[in-house]
């Protein structure tokens, strides 16, 4: 078999791992459609998946594939090179279920949540892997678990009652999230030494964490106590 060459071990570790993340994807597609289906939609496409977020779906089987390595010892020779192939192959297929969803006009609150759960799943599952086989730093879970935290807080700002403001669209957002998943998918292949990928880790973790905090302080409505945008609020709404 291709595993027992691959490794000299036995399929079925690399299968468990992959199996129990396409059940937790399962979980979340099934937990968000439930939560999405009932709402306005973006589009008329809401009653059914669109081919946007079938690729979603493609996308979390390779992410699955690359969790599978978890449980394996860390391939040699040119199977190095496949744990961060499919990788990036799943941050390519990020991009093109974005460019579907506008080239098709099937945008919908459903494929947006679903490609941040996903997105977040992936970059949990990559640093992790990255970290295991010592290619990234300890300290980069941070980031593997940022989105995580960030929606446990924001969970708990509603149970008490609070109100949390909606989060705007950021092109910060999108282009350090994406550049880091480039980032981590190399991380995952023997191309930079190990110092490399500390210097880059250490500037990605401090960028993606500060956007994280500013995201934190505009849903809490944080941003808005800032007394220099809050006066600047104020103007603006007394015209």
């Amino acid at each position: 078999m291709f595993f027992e060459t691959f490794y000299g071990t036995a399929l079925l570790p690399w299968l468990l791992g992959t199996t129990l993340v396409c059940l937790c994807e399962t979980w979340i597609t099934m937990r968000l459609w439930e939560q999405y289906a009932q709402q306005p939609q973006l589009t008329f496409h809401a009653n059914h998946f669109s081919i946007a977020d079938f690729v979603t779906l493609g996308r979390g089987f390779l992410v699955a594939g690359v969790a599978g390595f978890l449980f394996l010892p860390e391939p040699a020779d040119w199977h190095a090179w496949l744990p961060g192939s499919l990788y990036i192959l799943s941050v390519f297929a990020d991009y093109v279920d974005g460019s579907l969803a506008r080239l098709h006009n099937s945008a919908s609150e459903f494929g947006a949540a679903l490609d941040r759960n996903f997105d977040a799943l992936t970059t949990m599952i990559g640093s992790l892997l990255g970290i295991l086989y010592g290619h990234l730093p300890s300290w980069y879970c941070t980031v593997g678990f940022a989105f995580y935290v960030f929606s446990l807080a924001t969970w708990i700002i509603k149970k008490t009652g609070r109100e949390v403001l909606d989060l705007p669209s950021s092109h910060y957002r999108r282009i350090i999230g994406g550049s880091n998943a480039i980032f981590i998918g190399f991380a995952l292949t023997p191309v930079l030494p190990v110092i490399w990928l500390t210097i880059l880790a250490a500037i990605f973790n401090l960028l993606i964490l500060a956007g994280f905090f500013r995201d934190w302080f505009h849903i809490s409505g944080l941003m808005l106590e800032l007394p220099f945008i809050k006066g600047a609020h104020n103007k603006l709404h007394s015209k």
